[in-house]
């Protein structure tokens, strides 16, 4: 595998990575919820105020867009009641994708209910997540957080994209190889500007790829991490895992190729393989959970084909240009 560069990568190949490292911002990150039951909306309010967050409240869709067309606040994540009288959430979701400068906002969708279909066609038309009532505290923050630093990381890319896009286009292949979360992320987000949808792009890419460094080559089941979630351990037991023998001199290697008519990556892991077919679509009962949904975001919205090889340890992401 002498073909693949390692991380940390010499300066030229450095240069797609590190403007991802960038911190969160200091100052305080703001969260619309919108939802037309008053009580809902205070105790949204409480959950993400207590947690440092500030908070920007509409009781209906119309008020929603009009604070957003504002430009009044910035906000980092906004929390959408599907179903509310006048303009639904579902048509708010539809007008913030197609305003350029809010369409990338995460909009996490809260719900009572909901069918296989509702989750299918509000992912599909841009929804970041589905949290259905009544709230579990601990999923709501994790979900927001989760949403938030994704935001910010888009941001970084987005930037570092308008200011290397006349380089990056001449690239035709790259292979590299990776270790670690903080590689996946970095990585991730370096080869996102080489798809014509960098937002979409950007998550499959992260998703897949830690998916092979955790449950991949540190054979971290999806049960295990459900457990280390709960625990507020899952980063400790990632480190302590890629110190162990067994472990430490596994790799994860991506090779993106792309010409005039696609951009193709492909992952391989050095573990076992997993039972990938069960995480191709959204499953309900996983849509409460504290993960398991991102392999299925990925096959739905990130590219226009991802093929697992084998017994899952190596897979292909195809995306039309």
């Amino acid at each position: 595998m002498q073909n693949y560069f390692h991380l940390p990568f010499d300066p030229g190949i450095s240069l797609i990575c590190e403007f991802n490292s960038q911190k969160m911002p200091d100052k305080k990150i703001t969260v619309l919820i919108v939802d037309d039951e008053e009580i809902n909306l205070d105790i949204l309010e409480e959950y993400l105020v207590d947690q440092g967050f500030s908070v920007v409240k509409a009781n209906d869709g119309q008020t929603a867009l009009e604070i957003l067309i504002s430009e009044k606040y910035s906000f980092s994540a906004i929390l959408l009641d599907r179903m509310m009288p006048g303009i639904s959430g579902f048509e708010v979701l539809k007008i913030i994708r197609n305003d350029e400068k809010i369409k990338n906002i995460p909009v996490i969708f809260q719900t009572a209910a909901a069918t296989n279909k509702d989750v299918v066609d509000g992912i599909k038309a841009g929804a970041y997540y589905y949290l259905t009532k009544p709230f579990d505290p601990e999923l709501l923050l994790s979900v927001v957080a989760s949403a938030i630093e994704d935001y910010h990381n888009l941001q970084n890319v987005i930037e570092a994209k308008n200011n290397i896009d006349d380089i990056f286009r001449h690239i035709q292949e790259i292979k590299l190889q990776l270790r670690t979360i903080d590689d996946a992320r970095k990585v991730s987000a370096g080869l996102a500007i080489l798809f014509p949808d960098t937002e979409k792009a950007l998550i499959g890419l992260t998703e897949i790829m830690i998916n092979a460094i955790e449950h991949g080559n540190l054979e971290i089941s999806y049960e295990q991490k459900s457990e280390l979630l709960k625990s507020n351990s899952w980063a400790e037991e990632i480190a302590r895992r890629l110190d162990l023998e067994e472990y430490k001199y596994r790799w994860v290697f991506v090779e993106l190729s792309r010409s005039s008519t696609e951009v193709a990556v492909m992952v391989t892991d050095e573990g076992a393989g997993f039972n990938w077919s069960e995480y191709l679509e959204i499953n309900l009962d996983r849509l409460s959970a504290s993960h398991g949904r991102g392999i299925a975001l990925a096959n739905m919205i990130s590219f226009d084909s991802m093929t697992y090889i084998g017994s899952g340890n190596i897979v292909k992401c195809v995306t039309k240009i």
